[in-house]
């Protein structure tokens, strides 16, 4: 091998053992047993390489990039994730992987995209689901293909269709399961996760446990210290899913350290062969670099640049005395002086404008930034990748010819860093019109939405940054992306704000949805902050029926917390408003659904039945004329809480499974999540436990997956009550603290006295007397505060009549320890009718257990209070 400094960024040293592991877990997914590897390191520490060097002999050669996929063994898909300006685009990396897998980047025929167009249709027979929604390649089929081919009709693969995340997952998963039967092996390369999108990490975790037996390799690399670093003092949310990954036995995480003193010397002597280096040059670059293999790479470079280190005939030597050697003392600072080096106009201009597109650019898009003809601008980026070896050729990464990328992202960040305030603004604004003068159609758009985004935030053009903003937080929205959406809504609103732009309908309208998602994640003091303002801005708009909106979605928050009061005052406004303009409801009647919806929660609450009854109807039949399912899931479900609480259990469970099966027709998911549990709290109180168990773990799953916080407390709870119901006094203890420390957080006040009651049951039964005591106390102070926000007595005797186990409890407490007169004092304090009659069928010796058994919450002599 003879190499020399030219190629020195191509030599491979060390590493053998984390090679070694690597290809013994491709050997297991070649063998079927699907593997995911992780490759974590800082930046410089080889990850890319030892990727490199893995699929060395794997990847089809240029001459090879036109057989047919059956003459290739493996099947290889890369991508990277890159950094942007503001959010990840959602499931962009899985994105270029289908695109990667379905379409030859070398071969532009017509022929070529029809063969891969028929291939997906074959596959999309078995899995029929992914359509529109989520883009991939099938856009890019829909738009080559049509426009070469007249005879292609198949318009219904192509039809939009909303679906859950939960489902996408299960047909991305499915389709590569079927290329890796049907075709090879699969490997699949992420590189810069610490860049990912949430939902692209959500779906690595899923392919991870989907993948077992398959021939699928994943193969992740990420920065240590990007993943390691806290935002807003929360962890890198990468770190939780890396966690969760990391516990399965097919996923190994590969650590990649400095390299050591003779590791370094070993590269420089691959590197530089037939040298008469000095051993105290050689000893001096590890102690420079600290082993990292890019400032080790990037050193030698200069050195040989700077005239340090020379070739003379076949040997290298060197120039100046160790001593004498000054260079830079980090790799940031070695890439800005081989960037300053760069002494044509042109050719730092070319690199300049470059790093404006982003680490990964296009010739199309740089030719006019540059106003040169793209035939010369093919010609010079040819010319500075061998003078300056800082980019590099990549069109096998796209379906476009002409695309580049920068070495590394120091280089990256170098260019653009050196750049003017003034020169950065425009080349962003003219990047963007560039690209959105190039989207020749909605499905364009739609995935570039989040890039042209960036660039009209860079270029300062918030008009078009938020358009563009509105439309990638649809999508992350359509797709169940909660997390991506909310930030990208929050930026918009940001936007709105800073430069005093949009119409303020607009600006209500993306608070409203913000305050949505917000209740949605369970953070409500943030929804109902964001909903209070958009009420306000609501005064000043010439349209009741938007202010009723604000106060209808503001009222359902406000029931979250416990402020029923206030909650019922401000729903019962929004339903006036409604009403006063019924011949003008038609593009309401959703919102007034929901509006009926959440009064009828709250009649229900305060115990009047017969009203909440008729408004959980009239929201069914509303539901039923718009042909909204998730209105009639909501109402059915609704109809049937109202039947448990007047006592006809038979027609609970029926409701409530109906409202289930709805939700996950349309793939609701915070809704299934939600009437999951609801399923099993239900199978829970009829004493059918293992059913219980089943809904209640998945309902629980879902809800943590996708970070329903509110769901995943009451699961929790539910499940609590049914390990204390079973005598597990240890697993219930430690799901209700669990359950407690989320409510207490995110102010969930429904869940709260109910776990501090229950986690009193459990010190009762333990035999901790005051403890008990003092933790039924928490629940009864919790309660009253609850109760005196209500205006009305007989809301406040109708709120109370569901929720007297507390004192209940509290008395049966102060009974067993003999302390009449503390029993009789809660008896007073809840100043309720059946509380005094309890109490004095305690004191006349009446068998509680036989009293109480029509009451589903009483469980051999101790009250659990679910939810």
């Amino acid at each position: 091998m003879n190499v020399d400094g030219k190629n020195a960024g191509k030599v491979f040293v060390g590493r053998q053992k984390e090679l070694k592991g690597l290809k013994n877990s491709m050997q297991n997914a070649i063998d079927g047993k699907g593997s995911v590897v992780f490759i974590a390191g800082e930046a410089g520490s080889g990850k890319t390489k030892l990727i490199n060097k893995l699929l060395e002999g794997l990847e089809p050669k240029k001459d090879e990039k036109n057989k047919s996929k059956k003459d290739k063994k493996i099947q290889i898909a890369r991508t990277d994730c890159l950094e942007s300006i503001g959010d990840a685009d959602p499931f962009s990396p899985f994105s270029d992987i289908f695109d990667e897998l379905f379409v030859d980047k070398s071969k532009q025929d017509a022929k070529r995209i029809w063969d891969a167009a028929v291939e997906v249709s074959e596959l999309f027979e078995k899995v029929t689901v992914l359509g529109e929604t989520f883009s991939l390649g099938i856009a890019i089929f829909d738009k080559l293909v049509r426009r070469n081919f007249d005879i292609y009709k198949k318009e219904e693969m192509f039809e939009k269709k909303d679906i859950s995340q939960k489902k996408f997952f299960s047909e991305y998963t499915k389709i590569l399961q079927e290329l890796s039967r049907k075709e090879h092996p699969l490997v699949l390369v992420i590189d810069e996760l610490q860049w990912i999108d949430k939902s692209s990490a959500r779906l690595l975790l899923y392919l991870s446990k989907n993948i077992l037996n398959d021939q699928i390799f994943i193969i992740g690399a990420y920065r240590t210290e990007e993943v390691n670093i806290s935002e807003a003092g929360q962890p890198h949310f990468l770190k939780e899913i890396l966690n969760k990954m990391n516990c399965r036995s097919n996923v190994v995480t590969i650590g990649l350290e400095p390299l050591e003193p003779e590791e370094v010397s070993k590269y420089i002597s691959k590197a530089y062969l037939n040298n008469d280096f000095p051993e105290e040059f050689i000893g001096s670059i590890h102690p420079k670099t600290g082993g990292n293999p890019l400032f080790v790479v990037e050193l030698m470079k200069l050195l040989e640049e700077e005239g340090i280190i020379v070739r003379e005939a076949t040997k290298w030597h060197l120039k100046k005395k160790v001593e004498d050697i000054m260079v830079p003392d980090t790799i940031e600072g070695i890439i800005e002086w081989r960037i300053n080096k760069i002494r044509d106009e042109t050719d730092r201009k070319l690199h300049d404008f470059a790093s404006v597109e982003g680490r990964e650019f296009t010739s199309d898009i740089l030719s006019e930034l540059l106003s040169i003809d793209r035939l010369e601008l093919s010609r010079r980026l040819r010319i500075a990748r061998e003078m300056y070896n800082l980019i590099e050729e990549a069109q096998e990464k796209s379906i476009e010819i002409g695309s580049y990328h920068f070495i590394n992202s120091f280089t990256h960040h170098g260019f653009y860093d050196h750049l003017g305030t003034e020169e950065r603004i425009l080349l962003h604004r003219k990047i963007g019109e560039t690209l959105e003068s190039k989207c020749k159609d909605d499905n364009e758009t739609k995935k570039l939405a989040l890039t042209l985004a960036d660039h009209f935030v860079g270029g300062r053009i918030p008009d078009k940054a938020l358009k563009y903003l509105l439309r990638a937080a649809k999508t992350a929205e359509e797709t169940n992306s909660f997390t991506e959406a909310l930030r990208l809504y929050e930026k918009t609103n940001k936007i709105i704000v800073e430069n005093r732009i949009g119409k303020l309908e607009e600006r209500v309208r993306i608070l409203t949805k913000l305050g949505e998602i917000y209740r949605i994640l369970g953070r409500g003091e943030e929804a109902i902050k964001v909903l209070e303002e958009s009420l306000e801005l609501s005064e000043d708009i010439d349209d009741e029926l938007v202010k009723a909106s604000c106060l209808a979605k503001l009222g359902i928050v406000l029931f979250y917390p416990g402020k029923h009061g206030e909650s019922r005052i401000i729903l019962e406004e929004a339903l006036k408003i409604y009403e006063d303009h019924e011949d003008i409801l038609r593009n309401h009647l959703k919102n007034y659904g929901f509006c009926l919806q959440w009064l009828g929660i709250s009649y229900r609450n305060c115990q009047d039945l017969d009203k909440a009854m008729r408004f959980h109807q009239k929201a069914l039949e509303i539901a039923t004329r718009i042909e909204n399912c998730q209105l009639e899931a909501h109402a059915i479900a609704n109809i049937g809480a109202v039947y448990l609480w007047d006592k006809k259990f038979s027609k609970v469970t029926e409701k409530w499974k109906k409202s289930l099966e709805i939700s996950e027709k349309i793939d609701d998911l915070p809704w299934v999540a939600h009437f999951t549990i609801d399923v099993g709290y239900m199978h829970f109180l009829n004493r059918e436990y293992e059913e219980a168990k089943k809904y209640l773990i998945r309902g629980i799953k879902i809800a943590r997956k996708h970070k329903f916080e509110e769901n995943y407390a009451r699961g929790m709870m539910n499940l609590g009550s049914l390990w204390f119901a079973k005598g597990n006094l240890k697993k219930a203890r430690i799901l209700y603290e669990r359950a407690l420390n989320l409510s207490t957080e995110r102010k969930i006040a429904k869940l709260i006295w109910r776990l501090q009651h229950n986690i009193g049951n459990i010190c009762r039964r333990e035999g901790e007397y005051e403890k008990a005591r003092k933790w039924y106390l928490f629940s009864i102070e919790f309660l009253e505060k609850m109760i005196s926000a209500f205006r009305s007595e007989d809301d406040k005797e109708g709120f109370l009549n569901h929720r007297l186990d507390p004192f209940r409890s509290m008395i049966l407490l102060c009974l067993e320890r003999q302390e009449e007169d503390k029993a009789l004092e809660f008896a007073r304090r809840c100043d309720h009718e059946s509380i005094i009659d309890f109490l004095e069928q305690q004191n006349r010796g009446i068998n509680l257990t036989k009293e109480e058994e029509g009451n589903l919450n009483f469980f051999d002599g101790y009250y659990i209070v679910t939810e």
